[in-house]
C-alpha cells in the first residue's frame, strides 16, 4: 500500500471501523454468565437516553486474528474474566458500543455524532470514577479513535494492555492510533514526537514497510537539522537508528561522517567517508574534501594529496 493511499481519508474511515469491530468482537466473545450485583444507580442515570436496539456494533462480522508482537510496556497476558463483570456494568459495554456504532454511521461533521460521542464521553468518565474497569479504557481507545483525537487514543489502549495483557486485536488499535499520532504530530511540524509515536508503531509491526521507510526519511531529515544546527551527538544517535532501518546508505554514512569528524573521531570519519568513495566513486568529491581537511589536520600531506580535490571546502551535511 502506498503512504499516499495509507493516509487518505477513506483509508483512515476503513481504519477506524476495523477498530470498532475488534474491540466489540473481543467483549462479545468472552461474555459468560454474568454474577448479578446491586444496580449501580449512577451509571445507570448517565445512560438513561441509551437505546439497547441500537446495540448492534458489528456484532455479524467474525473476529480476524492479528498476531502481536512483545512489547516491554506489556506483561504477559493475564486477561480479566468477562463473567465475572457486574450485569450491569456488562450491559454498559454492549450499550457504549452501540453508541459507537451509531457515531461511526454518521458523518464526520455532524453534529449528532459529536453529540454521542460526547454523552460516550461522559458515560466512560462516569463509569470509571466507580470502577475502573480496564475494558473501558479499550471503549474509550475507540470512542477517541472516532474524535480523531489519536494521542488519547493510543494512551487508553495502551492503559488497557499494560492491565490486560498482549489482546492482539488491541494490540493492532495501539498500532494505529500511534501511527495516525505520528502522522498528526508531523503535519504539525513536531518531528521529535512524531519520531516518539512512529517508534512504538515499528516496535509492534517491525514488518511494516510503510512505517519503516518512514521513519528512516524522519531520522534522516531530523539528524540533518541537528547536524546544521552543531548539536552533533544527537544528529550521530538519529543516524545510527537510520543505518539499522537501511544499511550502507550513502547520505547516512556521509553525514555520520560529518559528525564523526566533529566529534574529533577522525579514524572514525576517514573509514566512513572512504567507504563513501567506494560507494559512489564519481560523485565522491565532497567525500575527498573531508578526507583531505582531516589528514591535513593530522599532518599527512602524502595521504592528503590522494584526495585534493579542485574545491577542497568542507560541505555542510546532506539531505539527499
Amino acid at each position: 500500500m502506498t503512504e499516499q493511499k495509507k493516509n487518505s481519508p477513506a483509508y483512515l474511515v476503513l481504519m477506524i471501523a476495523i477498530l470498532v469491530l475488534a474491540t466489540y468482537v473481543i467483549i462479545k466473545k468472552l461474555i459468560g454468565s454474568p454474577k448479578a450485583t446491586p444496580v449501580q444507580t449512577e451509571i445507570e442515570k448517565s445512560e438513561k437516553e441509551a437505546d439497547e436496539k441500537d446495540s448492534t456494533a458489528f456484532f455479524s462480522h467474525s473476529e480476524e486474528e492479528i498476531p502481536a508482537e512483545q512489547l516491554d510496556e506489556m506483561p504477559v497476558e493475564k486477561l480479566p474474566k468477562y463473567e465475572d463483570i457486574d450485569e450491569t456494568t456488562r450491559k454498559l459495554f454492549e450499550r457504549i458500543m452501540g453508541k459507537l456504532d451509531k457515531a461511526y454511521a454518521l458523518p464526520e461533521n455532524n453534529a449528532q455524532r459529536k453529540k454521542i460521542l460526547n454523552a460516550v464521553k461522559n458515560t466512560i468518565d462516569s463509569a470509571k470514577a466507580i470502577e475502573d474497569n480496564p475494558f473501558l479504557s479499550v471503549n474509550e481507545g475507540d470512542m477517541y479513535m472516532l474524535m480523531f483525537a489519536y494521542e488519547s487514543a493510543a494512551e487508553a489502549y495502551l492503559d488497557a494492555l499494560q492491565r490486560m495483557g498482549k489482546i492482539p486485536n488491541v494490540v493492532h488499535n495501539y498500532a494505529n492510533a500511534c501511527y495516525n499520532s505520528a502522522l498528526a504530530r508531523m503535519k504539525n511540524h513536531d518531528t521529535d514526537n512524531a519520531i516518539v509515536y512512529l517508534e512504538k508503531f515499528s516496535k509492534i509491526a517491525p514488518g511494516d514497510t510503510n512505517g519503516s521507510s518512514l521513519l528512516f526519511e524522519w531520522y534522516k531529515k531530523r539528524a540533518v537539522g541537528l547536524l546544521r544546527k552543531q548539536e552533533n551527538p544527537k544528529g550521530m544517535e538519529l543516524l545510527k537508528k537510520a543505518n539499522n532501518i537501511k544499511p550502507d546508505n550513502y547520505v547516512i554514512l556521509f553525514n555520520m561522517g560529518i559528525a564523526q569528524y566533529r566529534m574529533l573521531k577522525t579514524d572514525e570519519a576517514i573509514a566512513l567517508f572512504k567507504k563513501c568513495i567506494a560507494m559512489k566513486p564519481d560523485k565522491s568529491d565532497y567525500a575527498k574534501n573531508y578526507l583531505f581537511t582531516i589528514y591535513m589536520q593530522k599532518g599527512d600531506r602524502v595521504n592528503a594529496e590522494k584526495y585534493r580535490t579542485e574545491a577542497t571546502d568542507i560541505t555542510i551535511p546532506i539531505d539527499k
